[in-house]
């Protein structure tokens, strides 16, 4: 996003908006498989 180059405080203020880079992944939908929902990822943090 060339506007935080100039201004990298708007990442703080809209971080949706002010995205730092895109990402295309090679394989959404398996991908997508390995999320953890929030029930799952509070489980892996207890583990650590």
């Amino acid at each position: 996003n060339g506007e935080l180059e100039d201004s990298p405080e708007l990442i703080n203020e809209d971080p949706y908006e002010n995205w730092i880079a895109k990402l295309k992944p090679s394989n959404l939908d398996e991908e997508l498989k390995e999320l953890m929902d929030a029930k799952a990822y509070a489980e892996y943090l207890e583990s650590l």
